[in-house]
């Protein structure tokens, strides 16, 4: 090939490249299956068996509804999610319990070849724990909850700018053992992937038991994604669509595994607090409840919700799935919504995003404590103004925000209607215990979840035409 052809050859690749990567298909897909085929072979050239899963789209709500699942596991209503689908290991003959819950033994990784979504409120791939054995009560529990922080938004490198993570190339290495990691990490280089992509997020084996025996953990791995940007819908539900490659590779000879210890933890909190608002967020609720003085009140009570990981672990109780991304509160007691237009909460408070303690936040409305089926929710960036409409003057109202829950919105903008269709656990008309939840994500400059001191917690009231 002369020097001329060489220079239009590589035009042409640029260009598309970039066609591509407008179109959201991204740059790295192209190359995708071309160095996969070298991976295996250099992966196997290291000493390791390869296996083949991938991650996949997972609806978790119709597995609930139709008894699938015991509980719908506290899910984000409304909220896409992606899960890793594994082979069993080479000589595994426990039986995982779950489709898409998987064992690893000291001598395993997983690979996720993937690239991250379009762009969206916020991202993250994380490992957790989902059963472990418990030697007081000599029993499998449920527990579902993170081994550490996870891989988000704000915290993934890619061969791109910090402020450009999504439609890009990113490899995740899921291990408990250093050299396994090393050697993977080998292969991946000769395999022609680069460096600055790699991820490692550790199955720590002194906090969990590997292996694939009958008693060893199981674990899941989630890829979540919330609120997709304006105009990337269809592209996020493409990215939903098209399952990921995830390699499970289990070293034959392992004579030299080296332990990975448990991570350290990114630390919640900066030390600014959203106090100063406390006096508008109370003008707001004496405004709220002056709008319904003729109806019945009931307020609720907020407080911490689900916990990290650590703690849940020492106490062997489900968490159903947290990450250290977010802060997680939640409405005490459980009240009751008819289908009357005169019975309706109000959720009121500071809009976290707009007081720069999260990048993101939302809330929803949850059925049935057994169930806990996240039934509806709406988020951060449509809140802005939704304060004025019961303080039009005051200075600091774009910084709250009040929202309305009924099961009869009618052409209230502001309001969230709940419904429930279809769902054989859980009938609306039967009036099923409900309560709200709130989550605030990703403080900028810390890039995990606000510290529950430093937020003020959003509240919520019961309003009812009484009987």
């Amino acid at each position: 090939m002369n020097h001329r052809i060489r220079i239009l050859f590589s035009i042409l690749i640029v260009l598309t490249a970039g066609v591509l990567f407008i179109s959201g298909i991204g740059w790295a897909k192209l190359l995708l299956d071309d160095r996969l085929e070298g991976l295996t072979a250099s992966l196997e050239g290291q000493g390791f068996t390869v296996q083949e899963g991938e991650l996949t789209k997972f609806d978790l709500v119709p597995l609930c509804c139709a008894g699938k699942t015991p509980t719908c596991m506290a899910n984000n209503a409304g909220a896409p999610y992606m899960v890793l689908e594994l082979p069993d290991a080479p000589d595994q003959t426990v039986e995982d319990a779950l489709p898409w819950g998987f064992r690893i033994a000291e001598n395993e990784a997983i690979i996720i070849v993937g690239q991250t979504p379009p762009p969206a409120a916020y991202f993250s791939y994380q490992p957790f724990e989902i059963t472990s054995y418990s030697e007081k009560d000599q029993t499998l529990k449920t527990t579902f909850l993170p081994l550490g922080d996870s891989v988000n938004n704000l915290t993934v490198h890619t061969n791109a700018p910090a402020s450009q993570p999504f439609n890009r190339e990113v490899i995740l290495i899921v291990t408990p053992d250093r050299m396994v990691e090393s050697r993977v990490r080998a292969a991946l280089r000769e395999a022609g992937y680069p460096d600055g992509v790699f991820h490692t997020l550790v199955i720590p084996g002194a906090i969990t038991d590997l292996g694939w025996e009958e008693n060893s953990t199981e674990f899941v791995f989630l890829h979540r994604i919330f609120l997709p940007q304006p105009g990337e819908e269809d592209a996020l539900q493409e990215y939903l669509d098209t399952s990921q490659t995830a390699l499970r590779v289990t070293l034959e000879q392992a004579e030299l595994l080296d332990p990975l210890p448990v991570g350290d933890l990114r630390v919640r909190g900066t030390g600014t607090t959203e106090m100063d608002l406390m006096p508008a967020v109370e003008q707001l609720r004496a405004a709220i409840l002056d709008e319904y003085s003729d109806y019945e009140t009931e307020e609720l009570t907020t407080s911490v919700w689900l916990s990290d990981g650590f703690d849940g672990m020492q106490r062997e109780v489900n968490l159903y799935g947290p990450t250290r991304d977010a802060l997680y509160l939640r409405s005490d007691p459980t009240f009751q919504l008819s289908d009357d237009a005169e019975d309706f909460v109000i959720v009121y408070g500071v809009n976290h995003e707009a007081s720069g303690k999260a990048t993101y936040a939302n809330m929803s409305i949850y059925a049935d404590p057994e169930v806990v089926l996240g039934v509806a929710g709406e988020n951060s960036p449509v809140f802005a103004g939704s304060a004025r409409d019961y303080l039009p003057d005051h200075p600091q109202a774009d910084l709250l925000y009040a929202w309305k829950i009924s099961r009869n919105c009618g052409d209230d903008p502001h309001c969230l209607e709940v419904k429930l269709e279809g769902c054989e656990k859980i009938d609306l008309d039967d009036l099923p215990e409900l309560w709200m939840a709130f989550r605030a994500y990703l403080e900028p400059e810390t890039h995990v979840g606000p510290a529950f001191t430093e937020v003020i917690y959003d509240q919520a009231i019961h309003f009812s035409k009484g009987q």
